[in-house]
């Protein structure tokens, strides 16, 4: 069994904790782990952003590398044996949300790819609420240097990420709380609901 899972979220929502947290969690339940770095910040810290290459050409690029990523991760991970959950850092909806959707379905098409198999590839995702949406005295791009972004950028790339996902058929919302712990253990109960049930 190779469990897919995209854990995607806003600006600040915890997603470098989270995929630590999950993969303790998982190991300690007798699975095999995969994580998947995320592909945007990859790219920024390579040296390739949106500001120098243009917003268009980031996405395809960033894309591209993540089509890539995921065939590679998930044919090596198929090669662990069974009981194995992968966790990709972000999918490949998430440049949507910084693209109007013509520029998007663009995009798809000069890839040769539709928006329904990239959805599908995933098994569950799990969104994260930025800390933009509910405690703007904590949200900080500190912890990441390719995150820029205002508390109200922050929110409108939250609210437009949600909106590219929510039609996974196993798309779950963790809302951000004030007590980030409370946050994790909401996220791990889901976690373990999914991977059991599979």
């Amino acid at each position: 069994m190779v469990y897919k899972i995209a854990l995607t979220g806003g600006p600040c929502a915890g997603k470098t904790t989270a995929l630590r947290e999950i993969w303790l969690f998982l190991r300690k339940k007798g699975y095999n782990v995969v994580i998947v770095p995320e592909t945007a910040t990859e790219l920024i810290n390579g040296g390739i952003t949106p500001s120098n290459v243009g917003q268009i050409n980031f996405q395809r690029n960033l894309l591209e590398l993540q089509l890539t990523k995921e065939k590679i991760f998930t044919n090596s991970a198929e090669q662990l044996g069974k009981d194995v959950v992968i966790v990709f850092d972000r999918g490949c909806l998430d440049g949507k949300a910084y693209l109007t959707d013509d520029e998007y379905y663009e995009i798809l098409q000069n890839l040769n790819v539709n928006e329904d198999k990239l959805i599908n590839f995933y098994d569950a995702v799990i969104f994260l609420d930025s800390a933009a949406m509910s405690n703007a005295n904590i949200y900080s791009t500190s912890n990441n240097p390719a995150r820029k972004e205002t508390v109200n950028e922050a929110r409108k790339i939250n609210i437009r990420t949600q909106e590219v996902w929510k039609k996974h058929r196993l798309f779950t919302v963790i809302k951000s709380e004030s007590d980030f712990e409370e946050k994790i253990s909401k996220l791990l109960s889901v976690i373990e609901n999914l991977v059991i049930k599979y």
